[in-house]
Order: C-alpha cells, then structure tokens, then sequence
C-alpha cells in the first residue's frame, strides 16, 4: 500500500515491518477473531485506490467485498473510498457521471454483502438466520449509540492508543487466569524506562510524519482517503470500546496510522536529501526496540495466562 501511494521502496518495508510486530498485529494476528482479517480487506480497498488507473477492475470490488463479509460496519469505510475515488475522477475528467457510479456501486455493495450474509445462513445452519432487515436495524441502533458514546470519551487518552500503544506495547497490569483477561496499565508519559525510550524514537518519527502530512493531502488523494479511512475507524469503534477493552479494535486502525506516517515522513525526503539517512537509521533503530519489546509483552501475556 505505501508503494503504491509513492513510499519509496525501502521505506515502505521498513514501515510495513514496524505495522507486523506492532502490539495489535502482533496480538490479533494469532488470535481467530475478524479484526486482522477485516483490515487486510479495507488497506487492499486502499491499495486498490493508490493505483487509480493502473489498477484491475475487479480488484477493488473483491477486496471491498472480502472487507464488508468480514464486518458489514466496513460498509462505511469502503464507501469513504468509492467516494474520493468518485471525486478525483470527476476531477480528472470534468464530468459528474462518476459520482452517480459511486452511488450505484455503494447500494450494489450493500445488497451484495447482505445476500452473502442471507447465503452462509443458508449454507452453515449453526451460524443462525439472518434477516437483513434486522441487520440494518441493528446497525442503525449501534450506529446511535456510538454517537451517543462518543461525547463522553476521552479522546486524549484514546489519541495515546492510536498512535502509541498499538505500535509500542504498553505494561501488563494484571492477569485473570480464571477468565484469561489482560489488562493494561494506563500509560504515564513522564517516566523514564525502556518503553518510553522506544517511544521517543518513535515520537520522532511520528512528528516528521505530521509536518509532512499537509503536503501528501495536497498532493496525493490517497492520503486524503488514508486519513478519512483511519478517522472514521477511531472515531466509530473508539466510541464503542467500552472501559477494560483497550485497544481491542487496534487491529483495524493502526495499517491506516502507519499509512499516514509514512506518506507524511516521504514528503519531507523529498524536498531535504540529507534527512534520508538518519530518518532511514532511526528507522531502523526503532524496528530492532521495537521487536524486542513487543515480543516480550507477547511473552508476558503468555506466561501469565498459562500460570
């Protein structure tokens, strides 16, 4: 995905190695719960935007499908795409006629989805009837109640999560064996331990990324598409996580963060040469602590849960 919005080739791995040892990719990925697999599906939908033109018809359309099947709430963040996709087209060719496709290819996706879902009840009986109506009624109550929720969220708390404690792993609080519940300790940002030296390199990296972003929104529509794919994610599930589930929806924001980040770090490269190999080294310094931390937390959990 950071390839094809313009990331250089070794920044891009180096980015996408930060995104797979990342505290929620490291954790959802060995777990069987739908979060990874729907944010493979939305950051192919992404990839599939970044290309534009060069892109196959159907890769877009399979990989929208592949993310609504895993979550009907992807519906939303899928239309977010078809909808910047839909505006540079008008923009590119002068003519509105891509937004009237956006609006058929949105209700066209949503039918399909709910058939799919009508299907596997007909083909797996154990996962029980499905009746779109009440589907739709169901996310339309969900969808209140996140709106009623997230007046009273503390946003600056959850801000820290989104951009550090999904990607740097944060202290283990306390185990219940009994139930195999983790939880985490709130993090205190004035201490001065290993974590927190990790996430000052990476504090450095995150700000270069946020001088840059300006640029890459200006610049690049799939910038634009990152940040309103990765706003709508906190802004939903973020409202919807309840006290004692943090960072359980990580999994499907933190690609869309590291998407930013990223794009942002390229901008600045571009126009200063000489900032190419530190930030590159800082990079790489940031992967190796990073690494170790996080597969120690994963230990941790590990180890607590089996005493």
């Amino acid at each position: 995905t950071l390839m094809c919005c313009g990331v250089a080739r070794l920044r891009a791995v180096l980015f996408a190695s930060v995104l797979g040892v990342s505290t929620a990719v490291g954790l959802f990925a060995a777990l069987p719960l739908p979060q990874i697999f729907s944010a493979l599906g939305l950051m192919a939908a992404l990839a599939a935007v970044a290309r534009g033109r060069a892109v196959f018809w159907w890769e877009f359309p399979a990989a929208a499908f592949y993310a609504c099947c895993c979550s009907l709430w992807n519906v939303i963040p899928v239309l977010l795409l078809i909808l910047v996709g839909a505006v540079r087209d008008c923009r590119a060719g002068g003519s509105v006629r891509p937004l009237f496709s956006a609006f058929i290819s949105a209700a066209l996706l949503l039918l399909v989805t709910l058939g799919a879902m009508k299907l596997q009840s007909w083909a797996y009986p154990g996962s029980g009837a499905v009746s779109p109506a009440a589907v739709l009624r169901e996310s339309v109550g969900t969808l209140n109640q996140a709106s009623r929720q997230a007046a009273d969220v503390s946003w600056a708390a959850r801000m820290q999560d989104v951009w550090f404690a999904n990607v740097i792993a944060p202290t283990v609080s306390t185990v219940e064996s009994d139930r195999r519940t983790v939880t985490l300790a709130e993090g205190r940002w004035l201490e001065m331990d290993v974590q927190h030296g990790i996430g000052a390199v990476w504090l450095l990296l995150l700000l270069l990324g946020l001088i840059g972003l300006p640029w890459a929104v200006r610049s690049s529509v799939t910038a634009v598409a990152a940040l309103l794919l990765g706003g709508w994610l906190v802004l939903f599930y973020g409202s919807l996580e309840a006290p004692g589930e943090r960072l359980l929806y990580s999994a499907l924001w933190t690609p869309a963060v590291i998407a930013l980040v990223g794009l942002g770090v390229e901008q600045p490269l571009r126009r200063c040469s000489w900032l190419q190999w530190p930030v590159m080294a800082a990079l790489g310094v940031f992967l190796v602590l990073q690494t170790g931390h996080n597969g120690l937390f994963i230990a941790e959990i590990a180890k607590r849960i089996a005493l």
